[in-house]
C-alpha cells in the first residue's frame, strides 16, 4: 500500500504538482580519519581535530537533489525536528510532502501534534512503513 502511495507522490512531483522531500539525519565527527595522503617531499601539514565535537544534521532532499539542511551540535530530538520543519514550511511555494522513517523523534507525540498545523501550511508528513525487506522492492500489482 505504501509503495503505491509513494509512487503516486513521485508522479505528482514529476508533474510539479507538489514538492516531495525525503528527510533524514546524520552525525559528523570532527575527528579526522586520514589513513594516507600525498604531500611534496619535505612538506608537513596538520589536520585540525576536535575529539569531543559532533555536528548533527537533519536534511530534506527532493528527487531533483534540492537539499535543505539544519545543523546542531546538540542531539537530534523531536524539538529539533519541529523547529526544522517549522522553518522549512516558511519557504514553501506549493504543497509539500515530507517522507520520514519511524525514528522516535519523527513519530513522537510532539511531532504528531504539529501535523494539523503543518497541513494548514501545506506540509504533509508521510511515514514509511516499519522496516521490512519488501519496502525496497518495486510496487507489486494491487490485489
Amino acid at each position: 500500500m505504501k509503495c503505491w502511495q509513494l509512487a503516486a507522490l513521485t508522479a505528482l512531483f514529476a508533474l510539479s504538482a507538489i514538492d516531495l522531500r525525503y528527510g533524514d539525519e546524520s552525525g559528523f565527527s570532527l575527528t579526522p580519519c586520514v589513513p594516507y595522503g600525498w604531500l611534496p617531499k619535505g612538506t608537513q601539514t596538520a589536520i585540525r581535530s576536535e575529539h569531543r565535537r559532533v555536528v548533527n544534521v537533519f536534511g530534506l532532499m527532493s528527487l531533483s537533489q534540492d537539499l535543505c539542511c539544519y545543523l546542531t551540535e546538540g542531539n537530534i530530538n523531536s524539538d529539533f525536528i519541529i523547529e526544522a520543519i517549522d522553518d522549512f514550511a516558511k519557504t514553501l511555494t506549493k504543497p509539500t510532502v515530507i517522507v520520514l522513517d519511524n525514528a522516535t523523534w519523527h513519530t513522537s507525540k510532539k511531532v504528531r501534534a504539529k501535523a494539523d498545523e503543518w497541513e494548514r501550511q501545506g506540509v504533509f508528513i508521510f511515514y514509511l512503513p516499519t522496516y521490512s525487506p519488501q519496502r525496497y522492492a518495486a510496487p507489486a500489482e494491487p490485489d
